[in-house]
């Protein structure tokens, strides 16, 4: 350990001076900004978040209000149907990327979207995830029916945690070329403040060499 770090202390050493200024000056900023990027990421993060969950509860919400449907006998069943007018459920699921499903307390399911997850009996009172989804659920009036229904709303949590990743890389990247734009400018300044050395020490070769001062 001692050997690397020597070996690692004498090649810094050899480094030139505005090398060493401009790279001590890069670090700094890529540390600030590091700092930076994580506290930024974790708010930015925290508030996509946020803002879906909010977004997946007021679809549920409106859904229970504003869809319509009636109850229709079929086959010694029944089936509901969508009421003229009213929402139709399985194009406002295909806009959102989302999964519908109106079932009774014990799970039979009255309507559900194409390729729509089970995602067992209604919770209500709060919302679950359930295999990568995040599920919220309301009560609902069915037209001929005394009962209320429950109409589970549920959208992808893949889709929240993409935008967070794309905010991830951005902020990375942000970082990286941060550090790259400091390390140049530290170079110039470096360089421009090196410049009165670098004169004193070409007078002082060739006074050496000429033995003239």
């Amino acid at each position: 350990i001692r050997s690397a770090a020597r070996a690692t202390s004498s090649a810094y050493r050899r480094l030139p001076i505005r090398w060493r200024l401009a790279g001590g000056s890069a670090a700094l900023t890529l540390v600030i900004l590091c700092g930076f990027a994580v506290i930024v990421g974790v708010l930015t993060t925290r508030r996509i978040q946020d803002d879906f969950h909010r977004q997946v509860a007021a679809s549920a919400d409106r859904l229970a209000k504003e869809a319509g449907l009636r109850i229709v006998s079929v086959d010694g069943g029944y089936t509901l149907r969508r009421i003229a007018g009213t929402i139709n459920l399985e194009d406002y699921a295909a806009s959102n990327g989302a999964a519908i499903r109106v079932i009774t307390l014990d799970d039979s399911v009255g309507f559900s979207t194409p390729h729509a997850p089970d995602f067992g009996p209604p919770v209500t009172g709060a919302p679950v995830e359930i295999d990568g989804w995040r599920v919220e659920t309301r009560t609902i009036a069915v037209q001929g029916l005394r009962d209320r229904l429950f109409i589970q709303y549920a959208e992808r949590i893949s889709q929240v945690q993409a935008t967070a990743n794309r905010v991830k890389v951005f902020l990375a990247f942000g970082v990286l070329g941060g550090a790259l734009l400091a390390l140049f400018a530290g170079l110039a300044t470096a360089r421009r403040a090196m410049e009165p050395i670098t004169e004193l020490t070409a007078a002082a070769r060739r006074i050496e060499r000429s033995r003239d001062p």
